[in-house]
């Protein structure tokens, strides 16, 4: 036996791709879906179905169950606390239902669905004060993950993130506004920006949008008055850091052959998602 894995904290108790077939019907009396096998409780869930062209519903244990928001459209956060899509966060996966407010897919009949499901601190969070905006974070340092809340001010400002170490990617959602999903990376730099809801290239010129071109540090990430922020507005962030046999953000250029490159990321990949940098192409994701 491995002694690796006997510890809550190898890469297969943070994170996995799951698949599942929906159970609802077309009746309008609401079908919950008992999804497990995840081997975790989760506090990220993303849910795609594969066999339509329907929205990602994403949800996370900070925000709660019954709060969705759209992953590749720019609409503001939807409440289902009449009717969850997603019922709950189990010890070893979630319950999915349908129909749901708002009719976002999670649990259609004969449906075919992939649920990427990753944990953070079971929900627990704690407020954090290293930022000139107080944040409230949920952690999970051994993954180098945390989801982190707080409210826009005007001008450039500071955001704690609960990390030990610089994130390398940060997804920025304001709540309540249709404002872009707003993506910083260590390859594209603070001084640009992609957004997760567009094909679109790396915009430049976005420094006012990462306080003015500020890199983030081991405990906060900046923030400031450009197009995807506000004053008054809450949002939610998703950062994570690099971390050896789990996460790893970077880069690499085509060469245009039926053979392709060949990318080091130093252990075996679950999940992979490319955005072209300079050019109009979409987001490509892939998962064991």
């Amino acid at each position: 036996i491995d002694p690796a894995q006997t510890d809550d904290d190898y890469p297969q108790k943070l994170f996995s791709p799951i698949l599942y077939t929906g159970s609802g019907s077309g009746d309008g009396v609401p079908k919950t879906n008992t999804i497990t096998g995840l081997g975790f409780k989760p506090d990220y869930v993303n849910i795609k179905e594969r066999t339509n062209s329907s929205a990602y519903a994403l949800f996370d244990s900070s925000r709660g169950n019954t709060k969705l928001l759209a992953g590749n459209l720019t609409q503001a956060e939807v409440d289902q606390s009449s009717l969850p899509a997603l019922v709950s966060f189990d010890t070893d996966g979630f319950k999915a239902q349908y129909p749901n407010t708002g009719n976002y897919y999670v649990n259609r009949g004969s449906k075919t669905y992939v649920a990427w499901c990753q944990r953070a601190n079971g929900g627990t969070t704690s407020s954090n004060g290293n930022g000139s905006i107080t944040s409230t974070v949920q952690v999970d340092p051994s993954g180098g993950f945390s989801i982190v809340k707080y409210t826009g001010e005007s001008a450039t400002r500071t955001v704690g993130h609960g990390l030990s170490v610089a994130p390398n990617v940060i997804i920025v959602k304001a709540l309540n506004n249709t404002y872009n999903w707003a993506v910083f990376t260590t390859t594209t730099g603070a001084s640009e920006v992609l957004f997760l809801n567009s094909g679109g290239a790396s915009q430049t010129g976005a420094g006012t949008l990462w306080g003015g071109s500020t890199a983030p540090t081991a405990s906060v990430f900046s923030v400031g008055d450009g197009s995807e922020t506000g004053k008054s507005v809450p949002y939610i962030a998703y950062c994570f850091a690099n971390t050896e046999g789990f996460f790893k953000s970077g880069s690499y250029e085509g060469n245009g052959n039926s053979d392709g490159v060949f990318v080091n990321t130093g252990f075996s990949v679950s999940w992979l998602m490319i955005k072209r940098a300079n050019g109009v192409e979409s987001w490509f994701v892939m998962d064991d």
